[in-house]
């Protein structure tokens, strides 16, 4: 998520928004705060990718779908998305 001025918003969307360059590496699960951490990604990624699947842009979408299933591989919201636009 992230702050930006008014006059960047075209439709009630943000006419650039750019895919990160970043390297999402899960670690192995340790602990309670471990699997919280990895559920949040996964919960943070899905909902970047419904934000682009409402935009039209499908590749993009499908590239976080798969980060989010990276931090917790059977995660539902992620494999209802996947499933609902054949990604």
């Amino acid at each position: 998520f992230r702050l930006v001025p008014k006059t960047e918003i075209i439709n009630n969307q943000v006419k650039e928004y750019n895919i990160y360059d970043f390297t999402f590496i899960p670690a192995p699960p340790k602990d309670y705060y471990h699997q919280t951490l990895m559920t949040s990604y996964a919960m943070m990624l899905t909902a970047s990718a419904a934000y682009l699947l409402s935009a039209g842009r499908n590749e993009d979408a499908k590239k976080y779908i798969e980060l989010s299933l990276k931090a917790i591989p059977n995660y539902p919201q992620a494999l209802e998305l996947k499933r609902k636009y054949n990604l």
